[in-house]
């Protein structure tokens, strides 16, 4: 019965999940189509003309599609079979991964240095509301700003690079490094391979959108990272995984949409339903403390929300596309990575349902801000998706026993 039941969560998950990067995906294709559909002012542009990933998308999935059929079917010559499942088992040493991890951060922080002596005003207007909130804080308010409290942990930490370093972008580069060491600690611990976790760091490493906001005080990573350590948390010291959420959400309020998926992540690992509701009842008074912050006026969302917006969500899912248009590897492997993840939770790895979940919501995110605030989205509100793609990668090398939940 419970087979039967884990089994139905997966194929929910997968189709749920499937239908969010598929829609994401429409305007990969046709750039133009959803707009035009929903727009209603008249324009001369084609919404079928063919987008410039299209032919490289549609080329790698029927490769990848066509050797997944032959894989299954064993139709592949027995070298290249022996070679997949090589890799698939591959693990290093712990010596070995320490030294490449240590060998690429040195060339990233080597590389991304430089970024530091760049005048970030020159880059982003929005980094004059940053150097206005700086005079102010942290106990001023900002006209047109708002109370210089609603991101009261991304403040306090530029604040504090700006006068213990004198430069505003280091702190914002700690955490960059941070969420790369993160990110391979997070994927050795729900994959149990080593080999996994170097294969997210260097994925999330070659993305275009990391490097161009890895420096920036403008948009910092503050509230990706902590929403990671959030869920490393759950099974290291699950207890305190929810005051990392809350620094979350207090670095950018986004982050309360994540909730959902927290919760769904904790649901889905093996635990007795008393420990569960134990871990949970964390968030439950996270969100209770949010919510009586907003009937006190605190504005999270830094905009009043207004009424659901069907137009400025069809927007929002026309987002993806463009603004990760730098980023091919995402959007190429999107889908068959969706489509991997549910053929692994199929063999037993619950954890793939999770990270499913994740991808889902992270795509999900930006067309439910549009939505409900009429936010304009921009590449940095997809760092999740980067993050939790690259650690969706590592995932498919796990090992079949699933990770459990410290006490």
């Amino acid at each position: 019965m419970e087979e039967v039941k884990i089994r139905k969560t997966s194929y929910a998950v997968f189709a749920i999940t499937l239908l969010v990067v598929g829609i994401n995906l429409v305007s990969l294709f046709f750039p133009a189509l959803i707009f035009s559909s929903i727009s209603e002012i008249e324009t001369e542009i084609d919404p079928f003309e063919i987008g410039a990933w299209t032919v490289p998308f549609l080329v790698t999935n029927f490769f990848l599609l066509g050797f997944g059929v032959l894989y299954y079917k064993n139709k592949i010559p027995n070298i290249i079979k022996k070679l997949a499942n090589f890799i698939l088992n591959f693990e290093i040493s712990r010596r070995a991964s320490t030294t490449i991890i240590i060998i690429l951060l040195i060339g990233y922080i080597s590389y991304a240095a430089q970024d530091l002596r760049i005048y970030e005003g020159t880059q982003w207007d929005d980094f004059n509301r940053i150097e206005k909130i700086m005079k102010e804080y942290p106990f001023g308010e900002v006209e047109g700003v708002g109370h210089l409290a609603t991101y009261h942990v991304t403040n306090s930490l530029l604040k504090t690079s700006e006068v213990v370093f004198q430069n505003i972008k280091v702190i914002p580069f700690i955490a960059s490094i941070s969420l790369l060491f993160l990110t391979y600690f997070f994927t050795v611990e729900i994959s149990k391979k080593r080999f996994a976790g170097l294969v997210a760091v260097i994925i999330l490493l070659q993305s275009a959108t990391f490097h161009r906001y890895d420096t920036l005080a403008t948009y910092p990573n503050f509230w990706v990272l902590f929403y990671l350590f959030s869920l490393y948390l759950i099974y290291k010291k699950p207890y305190l995984s929810s005051i990392a959420y809350f620094l979350s959400v207090f670095s950018k309020a986004l982050s309360v949409q994540f909730l959902p998926l927290t919760l769904f992540f904790i649901y889905n690992e093996k635990l007795e339903v008393k420990k569960r509701i134990f871990i949970m009842i964390p968030y439950v008074i996270s969100i209770v403390l949010i919510g009586v912050l907003i009937l006190l006026g605190v504005n999270l969302a830094g905009s009043d929300l207004g009424t659901f917006i069907k137009v400025d969500i069809a927007k929002g899912f026309t987002t993806l596309a463009h603004q990760l248009r730098a980023d091919g590897l995402i959007l190429v492997f999107l889908l068959p990575l969706t489509c991997a993840l549910f053929l692994k939770s199929c063999k037993g790895i619950r954890i793939a349902d999770s990270i499913l979940v994740l991808v889902m919501g992270s795509a999900l995110s930006a067309p439910l801000l549009s939505g409900f605030t009429g936010f304009g989205i921009f590449p940095y509100r997809f760092m999740p998706l980067i993050v939790f793609f690259a650690i969706g990668v590592g995932t498919l090398l796990s090992k079949k026993i699933n990770p459990q939940v410290g006490t």
